[in-house]
């Protein structure tokens, strides 16, 4: 399932995530099922993707989220294509234990100042500097986002997925969180 999803995903945004070119980021045993896949756990110098794993509770539904360059959410009755569709249904009627996510790294994504926009049900709420003093802001639906000493994550969700708590932190150009249920997106730009 998991090459299913990432050929799925490379193919619908027109990508070719070759091991020589794609960063694999997450704990030990879970990077070793990407490279079951072929991609390489060393450093890869001059990454121009990345893939992250992390574990999340096993009660969630499985589901695809997908956001464009322009930080707009796609819906999947408008945004997604049958194919994405038709993967996003096979997911639903599995268990989670596992999120990936796959993003574009641009050139220097991790030199200068960055900022996290936070946005919730389509309006930008908030954008700050991620090298400030810690700051918690909350969202609709009572998640509670801490921004600040180089990083932000959902401290505190209120939805019962909690599926961005599971997401940990981001700090890099292109790194999101997203919280589906309340339509919240936290992602970190240059300035």
């Amino acid at each position: 399932m998991l090459a299913k999803v990432i050929n799925n995903l490379a193919g619908e945004a027109g990508i070719s995530l070759k091991p020589s070119s794609t960063m694999v980021i997450g704990e030990n045993s879970l990077v070793s099922k990407l490279v079951k896949l072929g991609f390489s756990a060393q450093k890869v110098n001059d990454p121009r993707f990345a893939i992250s794993i992390s574990r999340i509770a096993p009660q969630n539904e499985g589901d695809i989220f997908v956001h464009t360059e322009d930080l707009a959410v796609l819906r999947p009755e408008t945004g997604f294509s049958n194919s994405l569709r038709s993967l996003r249904q096979e997911l639903k009627s599995t268990k989670a234990s596992l999120l990936l996510s796959v993003r574009s790294l641009g050139e220097n994504d991790s030199k200068g100042e960055r900022f996290v926009v936070i946005e919730s049900e389509g309006k930008k709420i908030e954008r700050l500097s991620l090298t400030g003093e810690v700051k918690e802001i909350s969202v609709y639906g009572g998640n509670i986002i801490s921004v600040g000493n180089g990083r932000a994550f959902v401290k505190h969700h209120g939805c019962k997925h909690g599926i961005c708590t599971s997401m940990g932190h981001v700090s890099m150009a292109g790194d999101v969180i997203a919280c589906a249920p309340h339509q919240t997106m936290i992602s970190v730009v240059k300035a």
